[in-house]
């Protein structure tokens, strides 16, 4: 609540490094929660306990407002990645909320921005993530998906949303046998999606 009250969050950014190129390919956008010079708190911190007592969507929607109204506190010409989670895309009001902040702000950003959608969601709510999709081209806002768990083997629904990426945790792609790798890898090739692992220990 105090973070909230004093405008006390800021961007952090993670490189994603594209390997086939070896260079920068965007940045991750992540949260810091400042509350004093010896009390700073990243994203993995706070945001479970910001759950358990009802502000993360509270939180997301500030930090959403504050990329989208104060654009100058990120580099112009740079592609940045901003994930946003279940629970606040699953809200009601978010998709007017967003509706109402692309309409005013976004042909004016001075970046590219990409917005990481939870495959969960996807699934549960494929009409729900159409209108969001629909959304965002008009706004030249790209979408991606991660937290991909591939539970569902019919991936008909990468079609329709033709996201720019997948992110998957490194251990799902180690894990799968070769038949679901393949038929993964048929698909994203055809349609020109880019499979991304996460937490990767070793190049």
């Amino acid at each position: 609540n105090q973070a909230l009250k004093t405008n006390s969050f800021y961007f952090t950014m993670w490189n994603v490094v594209d390997t086939k190129n070896n260079k920068i390919d965007h940045n991750a956008l992540s949260i810091t929660m400042k509350i004093s010079d010896s009390k700073i708190y990243p994203y993995g911190q706070f945001m479970a306990s910001a759950h358990q007592v009802g502000l993360s969507l509270k939180i997301y929607q500030h930090v959403v407002d504050m990329l989208f109204t104060s654009p100058d506190t990120l580099q112009h010409n740079k592609k940045y990645t901003l994930r946003l989670s279940y629970e606040y895309l699953h809200e009601k009001d978010t998709y007017q909320t967003l509706l109402n902040l692309c309409q005013k702000y976004a042909k004016d950003m001075p970046f590219k921005l990409i917005v990481e959608i939870p495959e969960k969601l996807i699934r549960q709510n494929p009409q729900h993530i159409k209108l969001y999709k629909e959304l965002f081209e008009k706004y030249d806002i790209e979408m991606s998906i991660f937290e991909f768990m591939g539970e569902n083997t019919d991936y008909h629904y990468l079609q329709d949303m033709r996201p720019l990426y997948i992110k998957a945790d490194a251990s799902y792609f180690t894990n799968q046998n070769k038949q679901a790798i393949s038929s993964l890898k048929l698909i994203t090739d055809t349609l020109d999606i880019t499979l991304v692992a996460t937490s990767v220990m070793d190049a």
